[in-house]
């Protein structure tokens, strides 16, 4: 458990010694690599965190979410390169919502992980069911056939950070 103790600073004790104060268990959130934010370059997966944040307060509820950095500039000015966020795998998306998604390559089985905005699914006259996803520099829409997709899990916004 990657986690650190501190006295909480509404604690009221009679006596000052630390055995008497109460502690709170602040939780971290891995940092699980990066999410490509163009279309040239593969962002990675990573299974091992290479990092850890401190677990805002306003996100105590919440369970299994994670971190990532952006890389690229595809979803500037929302998401710019080197910027943190953070997703959950248990919110639902929503067509406008930014969204963290890996696409397996069926030839290869690498594993590729993406940023962008999630806008539909629809099934072509086919039956092939494609995800729709968007980025906003270049305008461009992405289709990835939906039977590749591994998963796709909200990006909190901001507000969802802070508890709004």
């Amino acid at each position: 458990l990657n986690a650190t103790i501190k006295p909480t600073s509404t604690t009221k004790t009679t006596n000052s010694s630390p055995q008497n104060q109460s502690l709170v268990l602040e939780e971290k959130l891995p940092i699980l690599g990066y999410a490509q934010g163009n279309i040239i370059d593969r962002g990675n997966v990573i299974k091992t965190p290479i990092g850890y944040i401190d677990k805002p307060h306003s996100l105590a509820n919440y369970t299994d979410l994670y971190c990532v950095y952006i890389t690229g500039d595809s979803m500037s000015p929302e998401h710019k390169n080197g910027d943190l966020r953070i997703a959950t795998p248990h919110l639902p998306y929503n067509n406008g919502d930014t969204v963290i998604f890996v696409v397996k390559d069926p030839s290869t089985g690498e594993e590729t992980s993406y940023i962008r905005t999630y806008l539909r699914t629809t099934t072509t006259e086919s039956g092939l069911v494609l995800a729709i996803f968007s980025q906003h520099y270049p305008s461009v829409d992405i289709n990835f056939n939906n039977k590749n997709i591994v998963f796709i899990h909200k990006v909190l916004s901001y507000n969802e950070v802070l508890g709004l």
